[in-house]
């Protein structure tokens, strides 16, 4: 996975394996954050957007939500309400 940070959007983008073309995304929102999960042609996952990060970011209901927790708190990123993987 590879995690990209954009200051001035304050948005996450977490890379899942090799780069793939995005097929459909679908908006998978809380209370917290705005949040997309991007689909390839065969139906894997290729990626995770992330908004509105500056108060936290709660990974439950995404998909490797364990994975993405730890790479979250590995660079910083305070993750809230983590409940498991999905």
């Amino acid at each position: 996975m590879k995690l990209t940070y954009s200051t001035g959007a304050d948005a996450i983008y977490v890379q899942f394996g090799r780069r793939r073309m995005v097929e459909h995304s679908d908006e998978v929102s809380n209370v917290l954050n705005i949040r997309v999960v991007d689909y390839s042609k065969d139906g894997s996952i290729v990626g995770v957007e992330i908004l509105d990060t500056h108060e936290g970011v709660d990974v439950d209901g995404l998909p490797r939500a364990e994975e993405l927790a730890a790479l979250l708190a590995e660079n910083g990123f305070r993750v809230i309400a983590h409940q498991g993987a999905a």
